[in-house]
């Protein structure tokens, strides 16, 4: 799931569908931002239902090297 903005105290979340979620800013983690893919999990409790999300800096990592790449091709393509 990537953050695909915060604003006015709310995030929206974009899922791998490209479904939109909107929720809480205070419910991300610490030191997110625009951009950041987290990992979500959702654990089964006696109470019901919690979700935990973490910045997944791998995914992170790697999406920003085919944003990176597809750039690039753009930029040789331009040049031709």
């Amino acid at each position: 799931m990537t953050i695909d903005s915060i604003s006015d105290g709310a995030a929206r979340l974009e899922d791998e569908q490209g479904r939109l979620f909107t929720l809480p800013a205070s419910w991300l983690p610490e030191r997110c931002r625009e951009g950041s893919v987290l990992s979500v999990t959702t654990v089964h409790t006696a109470d019901g239902v919690a979700i935990r999300m973490a910045v997944d800096h791998t995914a992170e990592d790697e999406r920003r090297q085919v944003i990176a790449a597809k750039l690039d091709r753009l930029r040789r393509r331009g040049q031709a």
